[in-house]
C-alpha cells in the first residue's frame, strides 16, 4: 500500500502531536482539606486571616505549613470564606477547603479558592 504526500503528512503531524502531549507536563491540582477546624486566625497589625484543618496533606510545594490562608481578606469573597469558616468552627462542623496551589498571601501558606460546607 503505497502512502500518498498529504497523508503522510498527516500522519507525521498526528504523530508530532502525540508526542507533544505526552511531553507536556500535567497542570498542578490544588489540594483541598476536608475536616473541622482547629485554628481560626485573624490578625489586627495586617488583617491576615487563616485557618488549620484536621487532617490536612498533600500540599503544594511552597507550602510548607499546614495553615490555609484568606488570600484577599479585604475582597467580598474573603469575607464570605472567612464567615463561612467561622460559621463553621462554632458549629463543630466539617468543611472542605480548596487550596489554589499558590502561597500569594504568605510564603508559606496555600492561598484559599474555595470553602465549602461538608456533613
Amino acid at each position: 500500500m503505497k502512502i500518498r504526500g498529504r497523508e503522510m503528512m498527516s500522519r507525521i503531524v498526528d504523530a508530532m502531536s502525540l508526542t507533544l502531549a505526552t511531553l507536556a507536563p500535567a497542570p498542578a491540582l490544588a489540594s483541598s482539606v476536608t475536616g473541622k477546624i482547629l485554628h481560626l486566625y485573624t490578625r489586627d497589625t495586617d488583617g491576615l486571616q487563616m485557618v488549620e484543618v484536621e487532617g490536612r496533606g498533600a500540599r503544594p510545594a511552597c507550602a510548607t505549613q499546614t495553615y490555609m490562608l484568606i488570600r484577599d481578606e479585604k475582597s467580598e469573597s474573603g469575607k464570605a470564606q472567612f464567615a463561612m469558616l467561622m460559621a463553621a468552627f462554632l458549629a463543630d462542623s466539617q468543611v472542605i477547603v480548596f487550596g489554589s496551589d499558590t502561597c500569594t498571601r504568605w510564603p508559606d501558606g496555600e492561598d484559599i479558592t474555595i470553602v465549602k460546607y461538608a456533613r
